[in-house]
């Protein structure tokens, strides 16, 4: 139970008290709610001051508007168009599922032997960007489908490795806070990208769409050369 629900369940027990509980009940549910509110800003501001943890917070919103232009909504139709069947569909979402599996047990060794965390997640968005480069020339189905899984794999090499390195860079006692700020700016992303990524799927192809979500890599690759602190590989 979060500590927004813990007031709310402490104001409905207030009926039953007499007016002086009630009262008394009322001024702690003020100071608590006091605290919460001023360690909220508190780690909204820390998420702006600590500058690597900032950037790290803009590099997640620009790879979500990445992930949104090749998401399913434009992959899907892109392999459709080149005779993909529907009933595949089951197999590939299969074979994506055995990869995330399977990849996240490599992430660690490769991160130890590359040294540090920026560098790791460069080489993971390089790789995307060239993958979703090239899906503008692709013509063929089975070279499609082979782009899409290595594609996905990428994501099992990626995410978990900088969801690891955005927990180093925030103090245990904001943490809560901090991944609800940035849950939050996520959505924001979301709720933009998604119709904006479904109306350039209807107007200049799925597959365009897909290939444009590369060049927003470029920033985000540039980002991670400004983070000065690497994290320390466990």
């Amino acid at each position: 139970m979060n500590k927004f629900s813990h007031l709310k369940d402490r104001f409905y027990k207030l009926i039953a008290l007499s007016p002086q509980q009630a009262a008394a009940v009322l001024i702690r549910i003020k100071e608590q709610a006091k605290k919460l509110i001023t360690h909220s800003k508190d780690s909204i501001k820390y998420s702006f001051r600590n500058k690597p943890l900032f950037i790290l917070l803009i590099i997640g919103m620009i790879t979500l508007t990445t992930s949104i232009l090749s998401s399913d909504l434009t992959w899907y139709p892109f392999l459709q168009n080149l005779g993909f069947q529907e009933y595949w569909f089951g197999y590939l979402i299969s074979a994506s599922f055995v990869s995330g599996i399977i990849i996240p047990h490599f992430t660690k060794p490769l991160v130890k032997k590359i040294g540090n965390y920026n560098k790791y997640l460069m080489l993971c968005l390089i790789a995307q960007l060239i993958l979703l480069f090239i899906v503008g020339f692709i013509a063929s189905l089975i070279f499609a489908v082979i782009i899409f899984l290595i594609f996905i794999s990428t994501y099992d090499f990626y995410h978990p490795v900088r969801t690891t390195f955005f927990q180093q860079l925030v103090p245990g006692k904001m943490r809560a806070t901090i991944d609800s700020f940035r849950n939050m700016t996520y959505e924001i992303v979301g709720i933009i990208m998604m119709p904006l990524a479904g109306f350039l799927a209807d107007k200049i192809s799925p597959q365009y769409t897909i290939s444009i979500g590369s060049f927003f890599l470029i920033p985000a690759i540039y980002l991670y050369t400004k983070i000065k602190v690497k994290g320390k590989v466990k």
